[in-house]
């Protein structure tokens, strides 16, 4: 939260591909750069809560990393304590509090930032389904699933392990 700047060329890409989605629609990586790079998930969930919120998308792109890691280290402890107790998530939470991710490059605008915050909840969902907690673990699970789904399509397969349980 120290740099009022983004700092690196990656936060900008994914700039383009967000002004790039609500300009044309398209889901597609950026016309501009001719590359496919990117599933279309974080910036199409980015700039829909950049839009919908009426945030400039630079300012989107300084914040949002910075509210994704404080996800990440509260779902981590929630995980962490329903498994081991409190002691094991407040030990999880400071550890993924420390991480370089979250610690040293809280101005990149990354996907990877939106992973490390719905993971914590997926495996949490994943656990409670194995559980046969009912139905409503079932459900969080789906519904956690879908945007990890549609930030990372390879990832798909992962979610058809709890039935199975």
């Amino acid at each position: 939260m120290s740099s009022p700047v983004i700092a690196a060329e990656d936060p900008y890409t994914h700039i383009v591909f967000i002004k790039e989605w609500l300009q044309t629609g398209s889901f597609a990586d950026s016309t501009y750069l001719g590359t496919a790079m990117y599933p279309p998930g974080f910036h199409a969930l980015s700039g829909a809560l950049a839009s919908d919120g009426g945030v400039d998308l630079y300012q989107w792109a300084l914040w949002f990393p910075i509210a994704l890691a404080a996800v990440a280290i509260v779902g981590t402890f929630v995980l962490a304590n329903r498994l081991g107790g409190s002691a094991a998530g407040l030990a999880a939470a400071l550890l993924v509090a420390g991480m370089p991710e979250h610690a040293f490059r809280t101005e990149l605008f990354f996907p990877t930032a939106l992973d490390l915050a719905v993971l914590p909840l997926f495996l949490l969902a994943f656990v409670l389904a194995c559980e046969a907690s009912g139905r409503g673990a079932a459900a969080l699970f789906l519904v956690v699933a879908m945007p990890l789904a549609f930030a990372h399509p390879l990832a798909f397969p992962l979610f058809l392990v709890p039935p199975l349980c």
